[in-house]
């Protein structure tokens, strides 16, 4: 599933597992200089093979640092005692149709020590030269935060694993040496990742649940009667062309929009997608005029 930052989780045959956003609190000191971190729990795994927590990123263009010496660097605050161990492993996906993935680039495990904890690791990615890849391919960076036996390869032999940790100042750059954390501004921040994924209502309404509280971004078009269009503006550019999912934005129904007068509409269809807009074919309710709507628009690797 997709976390915030684009960071994709993948977990299984784990129990009490979160993944979630923690905002530091004014005046907190486990993370300088961190404006967000991100947190993952584990309480127990099932067995000793085929347990896994993962979270990972994924680097559009499989040939960033193919080849060369890179750093990956990031804090870690362990909740709980000392002796908890991660994992950290670099890939290449070429994308459907393209090469086999290459998996388990330099695993290492890292034990930590409670509270704060500093990783630098240092590896040179394996060259693309004679491989093909399609759309989607990537370079990858996975943290695993728990890993039974099956694993071994790509975890560097990290053993299952329990408890909370927060991850932060995360970065992966050219060169052998881990340069200090640079904070980019928000704004910028916000629309490097809309390039991949963006969502017209607020923040905190998620999909499928869309409420009242986003209708100040509702999108609105007054037409009555039969089928009806709407355009779709994307804030910025996508990086390929997006899937585009619609909801209802009072309940967050899926294919569904809301007329003038309350009624519940029908999307029809959403056609003559592009990489900065999109068109809604949908059907009134009767008696209704026009329709309000949420938005996704997906174009994650």
């Amino acid at each position: 599933m997709d976390t915030a930052d684009r960071w994709y989780a993948q977990q299984g045959n784990v129990s009490g597992q979160l993944f979630w956003q923690h905002v530091p609190l004014p005046g907190e000191n486990n993370f300088p200089d961190s404006l967000f971190t991100m947190g993952v729990n584990i309480t127990g795994n099932t067995g000793t093979t085929n347990c896994y927590q993962v979270v990972e990123q994924r680097v559009e263009d499989v040939r960033t640092f193919a080849g060369k010496v890179c750093t990956l660097s990031f804090r870690v605050f362990n909740g709980g005692a000392a002796g908890r161990k991660i994992a950290v492993e670099f890939a290449q996906t070429f994308g459907a149709g393209g090469s086999a993935p290459v998996l388990g680039i330099s695993p290492e495990t890292f034990t930590l020590a409670a509270g704060m904890n500093y990783i630098k690791k240092t590896v040179t990615m394996p060259s693309v030269a004679g491989k093909t890849a399609n759309f989607g391919h990537a370079a990858v960076v996975a943290l695993w935060s728990s890993a039974g036996s099956d694993f071994a390869s790509r975890t560097g032999g990290l053993t299952p694993q329990t408890g909370s940790l927060y991850f932060s100042q995360i970065k992966w750059e050219p060169g052998a040496v881990a340069t200090p954390f640079e904070r980019r501004p928000i704004g910028l921040e916000l629309a490097l990742c809309q390039r991949y994924y963006e969502k017209s209502y607020n923040l905190d309404v998620a999909p499928g649940s869309a409420s009242s509280i986003g209708r100040v971004n509702t999108f609105y078009d007054r037409t009555m009667g039969g089928t009806s269009t709407s355009n779709i503006p994307f804030k910025v550019t996508k990086r390929a062309i997006p899937a585009v999912v619609i909801y209802d934005d009072l309940d967050g129904t899926v294919n569904k929009v809301r007329g003038n007068a309350g009624g519940q509409g029908s999307v029809a269809a959403v056609v003559s997608v592009g990489q900065n807009n999109a068109q809604l074919n949908y059907q009134p309710a009767a008696g209704n005029w026009g329709c309000s709507f949420h938005f996704t628009a997906d174009a994650e690797i």
